[in-house]
């Protein structure tokens, strides 16, 4: 069965030297995930560099990790056995650069040491190369051992168990992966010619069972090539409202009442005029004196607002909202909706 959770990145990092090391802290890792995950809605999310690595032209090997791995992870696994490995333009080697990378960006980093007799054929030089990082390490905090990689397996699940306890992840955010409520958000362009060739009706309705929060509408006006062109104004900027009562109910009655009335007296313009212009009034009314769209729409609620375009262009209306599961979303006109950055 599905269940949200948060995702904690957890690098692993080693020299070459160390393949048994690597294989037991992931199975480590997907342990906790299969005895733990559920209840405590976290997963633990292995990254090794030969199996997570996503070839990639723009830098050397070790500057490509760093954006897919190093400055992204939650946490960092560190294992050192007989080899210190290749060093690089400034580090001792790699193992040790992801190392201080993410130790200087405040994650936690654990490293353990192999107690188990080096191999025969190990190098004198590498091994004092690797001590001397290891004495380096000691001045900057509390170094691991382990004896084999079961113990390494344990040790490390103890690690991460202190991580998570040290960790303010709060509650688990629910983000959906369809645009099912997003769909249902829907923008309505009407030219309102009554008002003047270049007067539109705007209206953002949500049409579905859930709220629309962070909602921020922008309206371009586009050419026949497509492109957008400035000169897109608020309807009420230009149209003063004693234009809009004339040019719906005439000059005469407009004369009458508009001396009278202001922009919130809808209602009052509508019970004097005939029951076919209402509605009319009331929408222009509604649209004209509207300073721009809400923050939010509850379930079945719109908002209109007029708006005057350049004369041989039509408006294009962008919406960017959240659902109800507080995952954001892009809609242009009638395009499908699609996911936007937060």
């Amino acid at each position: 069965m599905a269940f949200d959770a948060h995702v904690l990145k957890v690098l692993i990092a080693s020299p070459g030297d160390t393949m048994r090391e690597r294989d037991a802290i992931e199975k480590g890792l997907y342990g906790w995930n299969s005895a733990r995950a559920e209840r405590e809605q976290i997963i633990l999310a292995p990254w090794r560099w030969e199996t997570h690595a996503v070839p990639e032209l723009g830098g050397t090997p070790q500057d490509i990790i760093d954006r897919q791995a190093v400055r992204s992870c939650d946490a960092v696994i560190a294992v050192f056995n007989a080899r210190l490995g290749t060093a690089t333009d400034d580090a001792v080697s790699g193992t040790a650069h992801e190392i201080i990378e993410a130790h200087r960006d405040g994650k936690p980093v654990h490293v353990y040491f192999s107690t188990e007799p080096f191999p025969r054929d190990t190098k004198p030089d590498e091994i004092a190369r690797l001590n001397a990082f290891k004495q380096q390490l000691q001045g900057e905090g509390l170094l691991g051992d382990y004896a084999s990689v079961e113990d390494l397996q344990y040790k490390v699940r103890d690690a991460i168990e202190n991580d998570l306890n040290n960790m303010d992840l709060g509650t688990v955010v629910i983000r959906s992966t369809k645009a099912d409520q997003a769909r249902k958000v829907l923008s309505y362009r009407t030219s309102l010619s009554f008002l003047g060739p270049d007067v539109w009706r705007i209206q953002l309705a949500n049409h579905s069972a859930g709220p629309v929060t962070r909602l921020h509408v922008e309206v371009n006006a586009v050419d026949s090539s497509g492109h957008i062109v400035d000169g897109v104004r608020l309807a009420k900027d230009v149209i003063s409202l004693d234009e809009v009562f004339s040019r719906i109910i005439g000059d005469g009655l407009a004369a009458s009442l508009g001396r009278r009335l202001g922009a919130g007296q809808a209602r009052v313009v509508s019970g004097a005029v005939a029951s076919h212009a209402r509605p009319i009034l009331n929408d222009a009314l509604v649209g004209h004196v509207a300073d721009g769209f809400p923050s939010g729409l509850a379930p079945g609620q719109s908002a209109i607002v007029l708006y005057t375009v350049p004369p041989g262009t039509t408006p294009q209306v962008s919406a960017r909202f959240h659902d109800e599961a507080a995952t954001p979303w892009l809609r242009v006109d009638d395009d499908d909706p699609t996911r936007a950055e937060p």
